[in-house]
């Protein structure tokens, strides 16, 4: 069986910001 891997964000990390920092972002998809 094949891990699971996540698609890349059509957007940088940082692009939420100020709602959802870069670090939050990264923890959450990487």
């Amino acid at each position: 069986m094949k891990p699971f891997e996540l698609a890349p964000l059509p957007y940088a990390y940082d692009y939420l910001e100020p709602v959802i920092d870069a670090e939050t972002m990264k923890l959450h998809h990487d």
